[in-house]
């Protein structure tokens, strides 16, 4: 088994969205958890605060930038991407829905 990752996302849901996005979540494709699965990507869970999302995931792979580049040319992740990425809003200049959120504790530190 390789060195887990645990990484961290923050992103936020447009408020005329958020119930469609909610109820998506509710009941993924079976095939795209068996993509995100099959790309090593562990403990997968999103929180919501208001508008605001929170997503963190273990990445149990060896390789990122591999794994994903198969990811994103899965059929299902592509035509699930195209559903949710409107439903986001952008988070920064560069139009990302998704960005990094940097650690502030970790109690392994410890």
């Amino acid at each position: 088994m390789s060195n887990a990752v645990r990484i961290t996302w923050t992103g936020r849901v447009r408020p005329e969205q958020a119930e469609k996005y909610l109820a998506m979540h509710a009941d993924p494709p079976a095939d795209l958890i068996a993509a995100m699965r099959a790309a090593h990507l562990d403990d997968y869970r999103i929180h919501r605060q208001g508008h605001v999302l929170f997503t963190t995931f273990t990445y149990t792979g060896d390789d990122w930038d591999a794994d994903m580049a198969v990811f994103r040319e899965i059929p299902i992740c592509i035509e699930w991407g195209g559903l949710m990425i409107p439903m986001l809003e952008p988070m920064d200049d560069t139009g990302e829905v998704w960005v990094p959120a940097a650690p502030v504790f970790d109690l392994a530190d410890w």
